[in-house]
């Protein structure tokens, strides 16, 4: 995912949704599982090769120094064997 936006690799079902609440954390509001701590979400994601994944997400905001996000950075993890 290196130089690419990671929404071209979101499920197609799955990328309104997220995005639309990434941009409410962003926003300001408070959405369930998304914390002044951190965000976390379950998706799915579509490789090079058109196998789809699920994957959990767990990311943390970066503020700056009046405490807005605007940024966020995280982890994923394979979960599609779950």
């Amino acid at each position: 995912m290196i130089g690419n936006n990671f929404a071209t690799y979101v499920h197609p079902d799955d990328r309104v949704g997220l995005l639309s609440s990434i941009q409410k954390a962003l926003d300001g509001e408070p959405l369930e599982g998304i914390t002044g701590i951190g965000m976390d979400y379950e998706h799915r994601l579509v490789s090079k090769n058109d196998d789809v994944i699920w994957i959990v997400s767990r990311n943390q905001p970066i503020r700056d120094p009046q405490g807005k996000i605007i940024s966020f950075a995280g982890i994923s993890h394979n979960i599609t064997e779950r």
